[in-house]
């Protein structure tokens, strides 16, 4: 498992884009010594996720979406009104 990190931008023509890299590091030392992966100091390596960024993120990909979606419903009623003008 690598944890990869997903970021959105938005290029020069408009529109919504995402690229990803990998985490650095890759995993935390978090301490559960009840925990049976636990090692013999009580560590385990656990991803290094934000889970709360990440729920952020995912809200904020969704507006992104539903955005580009209104943009392209929109231009669509437009052309058709276009159309039915010049006919």
């Amino acid at each position: 498992y690598r944890p990869l990190r997903v970021l959105q931008e938005s290029p020069a023509g408009g529109g919504v884009g995402a690229r990803y890299g990998a985490i650095s590091p890759a995993y935390v030392a978090a301490f559960n010594p009840t925990d049976l992966n636990a090692n013999e100091d009580g560590l385990l390596a656990m991803p290094n996720v934000d889970v709360a960024g990440e729920l952020i993120n995912l809200g904020l990909a969704q507006r992104a979406y539903e955005a580009s979606l209104k943009v392209i419903e929109v231009e669509e009623e437009m052309s058709g009104s276009l159309l039915d003008a010049l006919n």
